[in-house]
């Protein structure tokens, strides 16, 4: 699958309560962690929305603090793009574009 799909974002999510809880979690939103495909993602969101636990299709979960401040949740749909087929994250080629989106340069 090239792309990558969100295939649910849960919010308000105690992120404590581990992959049983957080694959618990998802079941009861009628999601199920272990039959994503490659390139699909379930997002849980804290409720401060500073931290984030991503599984992906290809059994990753991918944990993500931000120090300080909220996560800006419309860079959610960035997620697929930062994921390479191969599973692994790509953050710093991703977060690059976003911060070129969101403080674009003057000429």
């Amino acid at each position: 699958m090239s792309g990558g799909r969100i295939v649910r974002v849960f919010l308000d999510v105690n992120l404590a309560q581990g992959h049983d809880g957080l694959r618990d979690e998802a079941k009861r939103g009628k999601v199920t962690t272990d039959k994503l495909e490659p390139g699909e993602y379930v997002v849980f969101v804290n409720r401060a929305q500073d931290r984030v636990k991503i599984y992906t299709g290809n059994g990753v979960l991918a944990y993500l603090r931000s120090k300080g401040q909220r996560i800006d949740l419309s860079v959610i749909s960035k997620i697929p793009a930062a994921f390479k087929n191969n599973g692994k994250l790509d953050y710093d080629s991703e977060l690059a574009k976003i911060l070129k989106e969101k403080l674009p340069v003057s000429s």
